[in-house]
């Protein structure tokens, strides 16, 4: 069954609104995961605005991945007056910075098996895209104490789910910009993962088709006794104790991920992004 309209307020795809998050008592027995979204992370604004600071603590868990992560982290900074959203038109600027090599350079770089990309500018991109206090913010001082960033280790080779109490002096624009980049993709070198004293970040979704997969089953064998609700860019179903909620702005949501791709990889204004945020 869809649950992708059960209101529609603004935009192309609308503010989603669902009617029984709308209780604290439901909120308090739930569990949002947000998936990733490609170079487009604004996809989930639009639902995330029908919560209140209050109202996402209420959540037993929350877990953000990849680009789902970054979204929630802007949101609640915006929350409580550390990010403008009105900066949001700002951010396709901001990545496609990180190409400041020639697409030729790049391109041969990547065919040689050399990292492309170093996460340490796009730490610094965002770090001029927050306020300056929200630059210095470690895991244990972020407002949302229930929030989890689940990334990949490729140090160890395996996922590592980064909070306030697996990691609580690791700053926080430190993980939100490596676990959004892959250290690898089609098999080659992209990003260059920062260690971290023994272990490393870097973009799950982009450690192998089954790894991600593995890591939602234990989440969902660990919150059996909640419901579950799972925001993501391609479809809306209820499955027993799980809710997916489709949060995309594109009928073709997988070419529009590969569209969004190609206009940063060739440096060309995208102005998708910033509409994916109304």
């Amino acid at each position: 069954m869809s649950i992708r309209t059960s209101k529609v307020v603004g935009g192309p795809a609308g503010r989603l609104i669902i009617p029984e998050l709308q209780e604290k008592v439901r909120r308090e027995k739930s569990v949002l995961i947000f998936y990733g979204t490609g170079v487009s992370i604004w996809h989930y604004y639009p639902f995330l605005q029908q919560f209140s600071l209050r109202q996402l603590q209420d959540f037993r868990a929350i877990y953000g991945i990849s680009g789902g992560a970054v979204c929630l982290w802007f949101y609640v900074f915006s929350l409580v007056g550390l990010f403008d959203d009105r900066r949001i038109s700002m951010f396709d600027v901001e990545i496609r910075s990180l190409n400041d090599e020639a697409l030729l350079h790049r391109l041969s770089k990547f065919i040689a098996n050399q990292y492309v990309y170093d996460p340490t500018r796009l730490i610094h991109r965002i770090e001029s895209f927050a306020c300056p206090k929200a630059r210095t913010i470690q895991f244990s001082e972020y407002p949302l104490s229930n929030f989890t960033a689940i990334g990949y280790d490729d140090i160890n080779s395996r996922p590592i789910f980064l909070n306030a109490e697996s990691h609580p002096r690791l700053p926080m624009v430190d993980a939100m910009a490596s676990l959004s980049l892959p250290s690898n993709i089609f098999g080659r070198k992209l990003c260059k993962p920062i260690a971290y004293g023994g272990f490393s970040i870097s973009d799950i979704d982009f450690a192998g088709r089954n790894v991600r997969r593995a890591v939602v089953s234990d989440l969902k064998r660990k919150h059996t006794q909640d419901d579950i609700y799972i925001c993501n860019i391609f479809f809306g179903k209820r499955d027993g104790n799980t809710t997916y909620i489709d949060c995309g702005h594109d009928r073709f949501p997988r070419l529009g991920q590969i569209f969004d791709l190609t206009l940063f990889l060739l440096n060309i204004q995208n102005r998708r992004i910033e509409r994916a945020a109304t």
